[in-house]
């Protein structure tokens, strides 16, 4: 049996030391390259006078993104939180870069502007919108007559990807100028 002088023991001692803090800075900057920030921003205009502005905060694997719709004043007219996990779209963003072309794409590509008469029909007698194959859901509240009284009224639209199957629909109020919710529209996802 050999014996280890007190000399080589603390050779060991001190080469065990170096490998166990050289594999936790290997290890600290392995789960900083996996955390990457995703600090973006993107930024669009959405019916000819509103700043629809985009932002993500958090690691690259799991970012919450902030919408914020602003008037030429710079007041809030809307304002949401969603992750990206439950957006379509954004499945491919697994960096900073591919967020940032991600939510350039939310804000313009994959948003629709039009009025309230381009919501489909309501006819008597059916529980719902009748809009084919992909339905338009209601907000909670909006009956009937109102939902018809709002799309006579050709109210300012515009719908954004809300999930990975939706887009929520905001109307402009007429009085207020800010956003009112009107309903989901449905699409294949």
């Amino acid at each position: 049996m050999a014996f280890v002088s007190q000399r080589q023991w603390g050779l060991c001692q001190a080469l065990a030391l170096l490998l166990v803090v050289s594999w936790a800075t290997v290890a600290s900057r392995t789960e900083a390259v996996a955390q990457e920030s995703c600090s973006n921003v993107a930024q669009t205009t959405w019916l000819e006078d509103l700043t629809a502005r985009a932002s993500t905060f958090g690691d690259c694997t799991a970012p919450a993104i902030t919408l914020t719709v602003f008037d030429q004043e710079t007041s809030v007219v809307w304002s949401s939180v969603h992750m990206a996990a439950d957006l379509f779209g954004f499945d491919m963003a697994t960096d900073s870069t591919g967020m940032q072309s991600a939510l350039e794409g939310w804000l313009s590509d994959m948003t629709r502007s039009g009025v309230s008469g381009d919501l489909p029909a309501w006819p008597e007698g059916l529980s719902a919108p009748d809009s084919g194959e992909f339905p338009f859901y209601v907000e909670d509240g909006v009956s009937q007559a109102l939902y018809s009284e709002i799309r006579a009224e050709n109210r300012p639209m515009v719908c954004y990807v809300q999930g990975m199957e939706s887009q929520r629909c905001l109307l402009r109020h007429p009085t207020t100028k800010e956003f009112q919710v009107i309903g989901v529209q449905s699409f294949p996802g």
